[in-house]
């Protein structure tokens, strides 16, 4: 017997069968999560090299192309440019590397030993603190004692916690930095892999645009490549004017400190420097525990450095920034905040560094959308135009103006 294939019948069998097999592997999969979860982390770990070369190699590329256009300029050969750029370039970062090892790291080493030895002290000179000045000056008020006792207590209970804390977390940021240390492979190896990537950047984005005009529709695929052009644009212009704007704070902070003989200069200038990559936020992280450094040694010293970084900060967010930054956002403060809270909150501070231009890509995107369905309606685009009450009318075509 004969029988004649049904292609309707014979889609819903195959569709039926998709759909039990991709049930069976989900159900495995639930089953067996800590198996697949371990699987998969060993498998992104050896991935860690190549994206520190990625990372390295993009922060690179803006050196490697001022390196290329002004000292190598007058190099006609394409190859011996690039490799004479790459000498070059990485000569420069490990010279940045050296200096840092050779000069500042010393420094910062024995500011932290004698931050970390001179911690008991100050615990104890804040405890006599409260026992005397605060209770006299509370006594001045016309306090009474059992208030007095009520405010001084729980203040000592706080600090002595704070105080024990810091004590029993010295080992864990030994370890930390062990483990900083034992990363230095994949550093390395991620360098490497960063000088193959530049010498050969234009291959690997011929090959990206090659797999996308391959994949997509040719309209779909010019608007991914204008898509990739504006996040390249967004991300570089962002992390380079943020890197060197906060290198140059770093460095002022340092002289400031240095010139006012304010203690723990290569440390706080560290603090202040790493800390201002995050957009608002980053200087008060960075200001508020270095004010509170200071102060143990001297409080005199910490208010004339909270005067000091106070005018530096207004510096760096009216003229310094501005300049280097000029709006390479193109969104609002009211939006940079809210990106820096939500990526921060779920990707630490690496999310509160890159969720600004992140969620600058987002915005433009949603825009660029919304305001392409709007047009299709024959409505306004420009926010302004939604500002006025009541109901908004379409735009009048040139064709539906009236005649004169």
């Amino acid at each position: 017997m004969k029988f004649e294939r049904n292609n309707r019948y014979f889609q819903i069998a195959l569709y039926a069968f998709g759909v039990i097999a991709a049930s069976t592997l989900l159900a495995l999969f639930l089953m067996n999560y800590s198996y697949f979860s371990s699987r998969f982390a060993a498998f992104f770990a050896l991935l860690t090299p190549f994206v520190y070369g990625f990372v390295f190699s993009y922060l690179l590329n803006p050196c490697l192309n001022f390196v290329e256009r002004k000292l190598l300029c007058r190099v006609d050969k394409p190859r011996l440019k690039r490799v004479l750029g790459l000498i070059l370039t990485y000569l420069f970062v490990l010279l940045l590397i050296a200096v840092f090892l050779y000069i500042v790291a010393p420094q910062i080493g024995t500011s932290l030993a004698g931050l970390v030895s001179s911690t008991p002290a100050y615990l104890r000179q804040f405890e006599i603190f409260l026992n005397t000045t605060v209770r006299e000056l509370l006594e001045n008020l016309s306090i009474d004692a059992a208030t007095i006792e009520r405010i001084i207590t729980p203040a000592e209970e706080i600090f002595a916690k704070v105080g024990t804390y810091l004590l029993d977390n010295i080992p864990q940021i030994l370890n930390f930095t062990l483990a900083v240390t034992s990363g230095l492979k994949n550093f390395a190896l991620g360098f490497i892999i960063s000088m193959y990537m530049l010498y050969s950047r234009e291959r690997f984005i011929a090959q990206s645009k090659k797999i996308t005009y391959a994949i997509l529709p040719k309209k779909r695929a010019d608007g991914a490549m204008g898509l990739f052009r504006f996040v390249h644009k967004t991300f570089s212009g962002f992390i380079t004017a943020k890197l060197v704007d906060s290198a140059i704070i770093g460095v002022l902070c340092f002289i400031g400190m240095s010139i006012l003989r304010i203690p723990y200069a290569p440390v706080i200038s560290l603090i202040v420097g790493i800390t201002n990559v995050i957009p608002y936020f980053g200087p008060f992280i960075g200001a508020i525990p270095s004010i509170i450094i200071v102060f143990f040694e001297s409080p005199i010293k910490a208010v004339i450095f909270a005067v000091f970084i106070l005018v530096l900060q207004q510096f760096d967010g009216n003229v310094l920034g501005p300049r280097l930054m000029s709006n390479s956002t193109g969104i609002s403060a009211f939006w940079v905040i809210f990106a820096v809270l939500v990526f921060g909150g779920q990707f630490g501070l690496v999310g509160m560094f890159i969720g600004v231009p992140a969620f600058a890509v987002l915005f433009t995107i949603v825009r660029s959308i919304i305001e392409s369905r709007l047009k299709k309606k024959n409505m306004p685009v420009s926010t302004a135009s939604y500002m006025v009450p009541g109901e908004i009318e379409p735009v009048k075509t040139t064709s539906e103006e009236p005649r004169p």
